[in-house]
């Protein structure tokens, strides 16, 4: 459920990459507008440009034409320090591969962002042993990463991106290495925090036809533009 405030628009965004003499384009004038609480799923053949869409959304990378708007702020105009300072208070990275630093403990990269972003050290671990509890590993907080399943991992992932409490949420491929039955948890984890958020806009790329479905809207990415589900189907 979403209040209809739009949170993120892109407009007439464009990426390609030069590989020797050859330009491969990507993205071609992609327009998208989402609010704020909404669940949106993008998928398309692999290749298709979601991680790339995805990390530019994130501001991971820049688009070499158009216009993102996220939270009210142009990326454009963010410099490289502003623009980490953004990606630390409004955004939250889920990882198909989970991304935890293997000599940090369940607890350590769990708080990592908070850190990063210099939330008081006392709070900041309270926060992050109640995230933990929340997603099941209160009693892994001591383990580093090489001591959990995948599915473990990909819960401390999760509430990693959440101690900062982001507006924006992006997931690339959340369940992509799980099980069906730990990644139907992990997409339970995902409901309740939508119940508890409802304000957190959710963005999960994923190959799940029915994980796509339980999303608000579901996208399709194919030829470097966005389509409606509905029309790829026709």
């Amino acid at each position: 459920m979403n209040n209809n405030e739009i949170i993120l628009e892109l407009s007439g965004v464009c990426k390609h990459y030069n590989i020797g003499t050859h330009v491969i384009e990507v993205l071609r004038g992609i327009d998208l507008q989402v609010t704020s609480g909404e669940w949106l799923s993008l998928t398309g053949a692999s290749g298709s440009g979601k991680t790339t869409l995805l990390h530019l959304l994130g501001l991971l990378e820049r688009p070499d034409e158009g216009k993102i708007t996220a939270c009210g702020q142009d990326y454009s105009l963010l410099k490289r320090r502003a623009a980490a300072a953004f990606r630390r208070q409004k955004l939250g990275f889920i990882f198909q591969n989970y991304c935890l630093l293997p000599e940090l403990t369940v607890l350590e990269n769990i708080q990592l962002p908070g850190m990063l972003a210099g939330v008081n050290r006392r709070q900041l671990e309270k926060d992050a042993r109640e995230l933990a509890g929340r997603v099941g590993l209160y009693k892994r907080l001591d383990h580093r990463s090489n001591e959990l399943s995948g599915g473990e991992q990909q819960r401390a992932a999760i509430a990693r991106a959440l101690i900062n409490r982001p507006a924006i949420l992006l997931a690339d491929e959340p369940t992509g290495n799980l099980d069906s039955r730990t990644g139907e948890e992990i997409l339970q984890l995902f409901r309740d925090i939508r119940s508890e958020r409802p304000e957190c806009t959710l963005i999960m790329i994923t190959h799940n036809a029915e994980i796509a479905a339980m999303a608000d809207r579901s996208l399709v990415l194919r030829d470097g533009v966005i389509r409606q589900e509905k029309e790829e189907m026709e």
